[in-house]
């Protein structure tokens, strides 16, 4: 009788399993596997951020490396002169011979002399970072000739020599850009920039006939006139050959 009461030996282990079962899910945490995941994603984004960055600098530092071997630039304003010697200043007394065409773009930190989203001055169509170019890479060389050092711009003192007087840009849209650079570079001496002004009224983006504008504190005017054509545009007249 004894031994028919007695539970079987499969239906105890199969009690105990699920006894441990229970006790084992009572225990369990649903947060700590999210925990876990959240953790690893984290740390894969930040070594992705900091490879990206670090490969991101790799490549600018090569773009550099490489646009200087193979153009013939240099890095930097340490570029030696023909004579051996530390070069003058190009408005120094003691410079009597430089040829300011000889000479290399060099990169330079302090660059640019302004900031397009800064000048007021400018057409929309040269507004390059505004139209969506990523990089400034192009805004940091200047020119560095090989005998003497150009003077580095200075508004102020080209207001004064401008003072009572005219500067004129005659040209195409090369021409066009190189004069609203220009109006940038001399406007960042002026604060009060109402004082800068196009004599006629018409806004920076017209595209036919002449601007002229005009700095009032120094009574000059920065002109352009578009000229696209070095001489005028006409019809041949009556009678003459076909060619």
């Amino acid at each position: 009788m004894a031994d028919s009461k007695s539970t079987p030996p499969q239906d105890t282990e199969d009690t105990q399993t699920q006894f441990e079962f229970l006790k084992k899910f009572k225990r369990f945490n649903p947060l700590e596997p999210s925990l876990s995941i959240l953790g690893f994603f984290l740390v894969t984004l930040l070594f992705i951020s900091c490879f990206s960055y670090l490969d991101y600098q790799t490549v600018i530092s090569g773009i550099r490396s490489r646009g200087f071997a193979l153009l013939g630039l240099h890095g930097s304003s340490s570029l030696p002169s023909s004579t051996g010697n530390v070069r003058p200043g190009f408005l120094d007394e003691g410079c009597v011979a430089c040829d300011v065409f000889d000479g290399n773009w060099v990169w330079d930190e302090s660059y640019p002399l302004y900031e397009s989203q800064n000048c007021s001055f400018m057409d929309g169509g040269f507004r390059c970072s505004e139209n969506g170019r990523p990089d400034s890479i192009f805004t940091k060389w200047r020119w560095q000739p090989r005998d003497c050092n150009l003077p580095r711009f200075d508004a102020g003192k080209m207001l004064e020599k401008l003072r009572n007087r005219r500067l004129v840009f005659v040209g195409d849209s090369i021409g066009r850009n190189q004069w609203e650079s220009l109006l940038c570079m001399l406007s960042s001496a002026i604060p009060n920039k109402t004082s800068i002004y196009e004599v006629n009224g018409n806004p920076i983006k017209k595209h036919s006939g002449f601007l002229v504008f005009k700095f009032e504190d120094f009574n000059c005017t920065v002109e352009y006139y578009r000229a696209p054509f070095l001489v005028f545009q006409g019809r041949p007249p009556a009678g003459a050959p076909a060619k």
